[in-house]
């Protein structure tokens, strides 16, 4: 299956978001994808198993380029961001379908939208039908030359619980509710964490 929010674009109109401190340049990015002009949007690997180039996969988000303003030499991989959510589960819950031109994790192959949010940017992930999840990654310049950061999960309604044996709907309600409190109270956030390049001596 395939997300419609989920699409590869050409290069020249890549979505990214820069972020800038003194020293750092820092290019976020939903996770769109980005081809170059000699190729039509189709996945990663066609049906012949021939590769398609592209210049940043669908389905990775975060920051997709960093470097030091004296340098100018990009410390992501090509074709791939940093910081982007990869996996996430809930236990006796079915996760939410992947889009199947995305891979390398379930995270990227759902629907990441991006904000600018003051100097910096904000990647959400809206509740998917069954597992409820809320998710956000925000991003703002720390300087002179780092990028602060949070994490943000939380549970927005009572996710889809498989049936299973032996497990009645009074006990599953109880479990949801607890879970949705303990998220709601307890909800991680990462404290204030700063990125900062390292010299290579």
């Amino acid at each position: 299956m395939q997300y419609e929010q989920l699409k590869y674009v050409r290069e020249e109109q890549d979505p990214s978001l820069t972020i800038e401190t003194e020293r750092l340049v820092v290019k976020v990015i939903d996770n769109t994808g980005l081809r170059g002009r000699t190729c039509r949007s189709q996945p990663y690997f066609r049906q012949s198993h021939v590769f398609t180039p592209f210049t940043h996969h669908l389905g990775y988000h975060g920051i997709r380029t960093l470097y030091d303003k004296a340098e100018k030499r990009n410390l992501v991989v090509p074709f791939v961001s940093w910081l982007n959510l990869q996996a996430a589960s809930l236990a006796g819950i079915d996760p939410d379908p992947v889009d199947e031109r995305a891979c390398y994790g379930m995270g990227r192959g759902w629907p990441i939208r991006m904000e600018k949010k003051g100097n910096g940017a904000i990647l959400r992930l809206d509740p998917m039908p069954s597992m409820q999840m809320r998710y956000s990654l925000e991003l703002a310049p720390a300087e002179p030359d780092g990028i602060d950061f949070s994490i943000r999960f939380e549970l927005a309604g009572l996710p889809a619980f498989r049936r299973s044996r032996g497990c009645t709907r009074p006990t599953v309600t109880k479990m949801v509710t607890a879970a949705t409190t303990w998220t709601e109270t307890t909800s991680f956030e990462s404290t204030r964490s700063t990125m900062r390049r390292q010299r290579l001596h």
